[in-house]
């Protein structure tokens, strides 16, 4: 994307007419205002926005498709991660799950509340609106996002560190805050150039006159604070992180649910001992809720060198009080109860959810596919492309 001024090479005489006109006349601020009224004028009639008529349905599909997209998602993002802060901080037991969901909850609370709604205005309005949204746009977008993903592959190492190493709690709800504090950090300080890097603020050098600023409205990058080619490598180093940290929590989600099946496997051919079974008989009803609390004891008094998959089958069985053989029913039930399953199934769901919806972003940047030129310069708002850039961009 280039500077407000490179895009409006088209109109360089239009530009140097208007300059002329104001040769022999001092340059005061409401001749100042003037100009940038009148180059507004002369931008907005470039390739480089279209005029659509959002009442023109055949024109404005995907300015549409957009805004109802992001409106229910809006409403609901908000009211659901309300709902899961109350839970979460109220109801549950502060695990390191619980800590990192609560986490992701807020930075999710706080996209809905900012980057969506300010995304909503900028499709339908054509433009950011001012100086202010643009920033604190960009600034959403390069950290509250990256700091999303960064919770998705911490809950994705805890999953994997939790089933995987059974007999070690290798992280620690201290070290989960400790995570999110650093991971919150470096997001920070990678934010705040790019964030500094956009503007809808363009600087006019005119002879005869002082520099001063013409807002056009239209948040892209500008060179008043860095380079608009050091902006776009910062963009696409957020990219290429976000491309490996996905591949990342693809390898950790596939050996967790490669442990798991192992152990389903183990569940399917599990015959109890003789001791067990008198166990079975001899013990009352235990409710499912009580099953995690058993297992845990039953990882904590096995020592380290032991089979955790052959303790896990074991107390399981002690659940089946009514029957003195697990029947393949039983088992399929079991499964279901497997500790720590739902939870990842749960996790993994959410994350490949995120994965999927910043992927084609993800990609039109790295290949800049707006970039290209044909008969127009980049993408225009009711375009495919720009839907995909645009709207799943927030």
């Amino acid at each position: 994307m280039e500077t407000t001024m490179e895009s409006m090479a088209v109109t360089a005489k239009e530009y140097r007419q208007l300059e002329w006109t104001t040769a022999n006349v001092s340059c005061d601020d409401s001749l100042k205002k003037q100009m940038c009224d009148e180059l507004q004028i002369i931008y907005e009639t470039t390739n480089r926005i279209e005029r659509i008529s959002l009442l023109d349905f055949s024109s404005s599909g995907w300015i549409w498709a957009g805004a109802l997209l992001y409106g229910p998602l809006c409403i609901f993002g908000i009211l659901g991660n309300l709902l899961t802060l109350i839970l979460f901080c109220k109801y549950m037991q502060k695990t390191t799950t619980s800590i990192y969901i609560i986490a992701l909850a807020i930075v999710d609370l706080i996209i809905c509340m900012t980057a969506m709604p300010i995304a909503i205005f900028t499709l339908v309005g054509g433009n950011s609106g001012s100086n202010h949204l643009c920033k604190l746009e960009r600034f959403m977008v390069y950290f509250a996002i990256p700091l999303s993903c960064g919770i998705l592959f911490l809950i994705a190492l805890d999953r994997f560190l939790l089933i995987i190493c059974l007999n070690r709690k290798l992280i620690t709800p201290f070290r989960a805050k400790a995570s999110i504090l650093f991971l919150l950090v470096i997001c920070l300080v990678a934010a705040i150039p790019q964030t500094l890097g956009f503007s809808t603020r363009t600087k006019m050098d005119v002879s005869r006159c002082h520099a001063f600023f013409c807002d056009f409205r239209i948040c892209q990058p500008d060179d008043i604070y860095l380079p608009n080619k050091v902006v776009k490598n910062l963009q696409k180093s957020v990219i290429f992180a976000f491309l490996i940290i996905a591949c990342l929590i693809t390898i950790f989600y596939s050996m967790i649910f490669t442990k798991v099946y192992k152990m389903h496997k183990k569940m399917i051919n599990y015959k109890p001992s003789t001791k067990k079974l008198k166990a079975i008989n001899s013990t009352d009803t235990t409710s499912s809720s009580d099953l995690d609390q058993t297992i845990s004891i039953g990882a904590a008094a096995s020592p380290k060198d032991s089979n955790f998959d052959e303790v896990l089958t074991e107390e399981i069985a002690l659940t089946n009080s009514d029957s003195t053989r697990p029947t393949s029913q039983r088992m399929k039930e079991n499964k279901k109860n497997l500790p720590h399953l739902k939870t990842a199934v749960t996790l993994f769901l959410v994350t490949a959810s995120f994965i999927l919806a910043y992927s084609p972003m993800s990609i039109m940047i790295v290949f800049d596919i707006c970039e290209r030129r044909k008969s127009y310069d980049g993408c225009l708002r009711n375009d495919y492309r720009k839907f995909f850039m645009a709207v799943l961009l927030p």
